[in-house]
């Protein structure tokens, strides 16, 4: 809880990447953008209603994502002539990444940034201290994985207060020294 969004840099995106051939479409009678409608028509999620269950009301969503690559190569396209078209008699179906649009280095070696905005309603500290324990169950699963942090506003906030507690026991003792002063003239 707490918070609002979560921002990520560098690093790279996976894309899964269909090269079609235009030779083996055009034998099969087929245009790309035939190719392009059928994997818009299979990759949806989209609301599928809603289901009550005593005072709880749930949302469904219609998940028709492809779970794996292969299934993304058996799309079936078309019917030509009795025959079933699948993705993978016209294209080349593999897993990849995209272009790396954004550098991210730390200490000169590439790393992936998280930027983490807490919501306006949430103690900043407190966000952070459940981030940072996010963090430490992290790095006890994947120990190769290495974190540092950058940037933690809650530092900043908590010295504040701590300078801020420190003022005014200064300010306390100083206006009893004072009123002491003044009162035994």
């Amino acid at each position: 809880g707490g918070v609002a969004s979560v921002s990520i840099g560098g690093g790279q995106d996976r894309a899964i990447m269909i090269d079609v051939d235009p030779a083996k479409l055009d034998a099969r009678g087929l245009t790309i953008s035939q190719v392009a409608q059928r994997l818009e028509q299979e990759n949806v999620s989209q609301p599928a209603g809603i289901v009550k269950e005593g005072k709880s009301q749930y949302n469904l969503r219609s998940v028709g994502y492809f779970k794996s690559l292969e299934e993304l190569r058996n799309l079936p396209l078309t019917n030509s002539n009795g025959q079933l078209v699948r993705l993978n008699e016209v294209a080349n179906v593999r897993d990849s990444s995209q272009d790396i649009t954004n550098f991210i280095r730390a200490n000169g070696d590439p790393a992936v940034s998280i930027g983490i905005t807490r919501q306006n309603s949430a103690n900043t500290v407190e966000v952070a201290e459940k981030v940072k324990a996010a963090i430490a169950k992290i790095e006890t699963r994947f120990p190769d994985l290495k974190f540092s942090m950058t940037y933690d506003q809650s530092a900043f906030i908590e010295k504040s207060i701590l300078d801020l507690q420190e003022t005014a026991i200064i300010g306390a003792v100083l206006a009893i020294l004072i009123i002491t002063f003044f009162l035994r003239n």
